[in-house]
């Protein structure tokens, strides 16, 4: 057993005996503090000293089996960009930028209505506006002859329901003077048979005149020539009215007959506000300026008549519309081939042709483009045609063209970006030699375009070419 004092070790200096009390009696053992557990430091350090090695080792792996890196331009055999020189066409190309249009297409305008009499002007009721009620989806493929567009027509029956009540009017009031024209003819010509009658019976009294005296028979003679000339008089009363009343009932007929063309026009009225394509393609709504700003026309909207509201196009005939200045449009002849690209969709391509190339500048402004201080060049429009029908090709997508002027045929072709000049002027390109280094190798160029140039002598198809300097070694 051990003592007390033996366990607890030895009191410190400030540590200093209890009292003792009178009674004696054993004093009880403290009970030992618990050790405090041991600093895990040699894990740490471990595991430290373990990725300190593994970098080291790392370091060392790539210096040793690594691409040589280039002091001078910081770049290694491997991280260089490449490109491989192979054989095929190369073009020379202009490109031309423009936008795509419809070459078949059917312009859908508010009607012009015709006027009358009681409408004067044409366009809706009073002149003004027409009101669209309907008009086909934006977008969407119609046939030709289908409903494209309907305008309120409203007040147009109304007009027909009121100019046929007219028309049927001035019908009945025709037949109506045609009766008081009889009726009056009629009398003038019993007039007329009553003088006739007169004459002739004092035509027979004065046969008698040599049987009477002499003034007797002055008077029958007299009265002979009275009963004449009232007889002649109604004769010419006679025909004078009968013109007369060709006259008055012509124009009765000539106000039907203004009245039934009001009707047709009417007609004809309603039936234009009714439209149709003529042709069938997609409907393409257009931007007009309507109440101070653009805005594309709507159901429930006022058109003024003439506007131009609707297009429908041919998707079969689409064309490039585009401008090139006069210093390159000696390069493009109708004929060339070219490439057609739309930005909406700038991973496509399709395939086009040259259709026309305009005689005399013009194009957007005044066809002048601003190419220098007090310089001007102008521009020509020059069409290009879509050979490939595409639903993702609709008008007024901005566009561009690669128009290939010349063409060279199996030429070995690298890319331009790879060309290097040396101090003596040389062209040369850098050509990887195993999978660590380049070699420089002088070359001769051919003809080039924008992005390639054809190599006549010095490279073979299928080497790797850098596409930036690299240190030779």
């Amino acid at each position: 057993m051990f003592a007390p004092s033996e366990i607890l070790g030895p009191k410190p200096i400030w540590f200093s005996e209890p009292a003792r009390v009178s009674a004696p009696g054993p004093i009880p053992a403290p009970e030992p503090t618990a050790p405090r557990p041991p600093r895990r430091t040699s894990g740490f350090l471990a595991f430290l000293l373990f990725a300190l090695g593994l970098a080291a080792g790392a370091w060392f792996f790539q210096r040793t089996s690594g691409p040589e890196v280039d002091r001078a331009t910081g770049f290694s055999a491997g991280s260089v960009r490449t490109a491989v020189a192979s054989r095929g066409a190369l073009p020379d190309s202009i490109r031309l930028a423009g936008a795509v249009t419809a070459q078949q297409y059917a312009a859908i305008r508010a009607p012009q209505l015709s006027s009358s009499r009681r409408v004067p002007g044409g366009g809706g009721a009073g002149g003004g506006g027409l009101t669209l009620v309907k008009m086909v989806e934006p977008g969407s493929t119609v046939l030709a002859g289908a409903e494209v567009a309907e305008f309120d027509r409203q007040s147009m029956q109304l007009s027909i329901d009121s100019q046929q009540a007219t028309v049927v009017q001035a019908g009945a009031m025709i037949q109506s003077q045609r009766a008081r024209q009889m009726i009056e003819m009629e009398t003038k010509r019993q007039e007329f048979v009553s003088a006739k009658a007169e004459f002739e019976k004092a035509s027979l009294d004065l046969r008698t005149a040599e049987v009477r005296s002499q003034i007797e028979a002055e008077v029958l003679k007299n009265a002979r020539d009275e009963a004449e000339a009232t007889y002649l008089q109604l004769e010419k009363e006679v025909a004078l009215l009968e013109e007369a009343h060709r006259a008055g009932l012509r124009t009765f007929e000539i106000d039907r007959d203004q009245e039934m063309i009001d009707l047709k026009r009417a007609e004809q009225n309603a039936e234009k506000m009714l439209v149709r394509t003529p042709i069938g393609g997609v409907a393409v709504v257009q931007t007009s300026f309507r109440g101070g700003s653009f805005a594309q026309a709507a159901e429930g909207d006022e058109i003024r008549p003439g506007t131009y509201f609707l297009q429908i196009v041919d998707p079969s005939s689409m064309v490039l519309e585009a401008q090139i200045n006069q210093a390159d449009s000696q390069r493009v002849r109708v004929g060339m081939k070219a490439i057609v690209r739309l930005d909406a969709y700038p991973d496509l391509s399709w395939k086009g042709r040259v259709a026309s190339v305009a005689a005399m500048t013009g194009g957007s402004g005044d066809g002048r483009s601003r190419s220098g201080a007090g310089d001007f060049v102008r521009n020509i429009t020059v069409t290009v045609e879509i050979l490939e029908n595409d639903a993702r090709i609709i008008p007024d997508l901005s566009a561009s063209a690669d128009v290939i002027t010349v063409e060279h045929s199996d030429m070995l072709l690298a890319p331009r970006e790879a060309l290097q000049r040396g101090e003596d002027a040389s062209w040369f390109v850098q050509v990887r030699e195993g999978a660590e280094r380049f070699v420089r190798k002088a070359v001769e160029l051919g003809p080039m375009n924008d992005t390639h140039v054809a190599i006549t002598a010095g490279l073979n198809a299928g080497d790797e070419l850098a596409l930036e300097p690299v240190k030779v070694q």
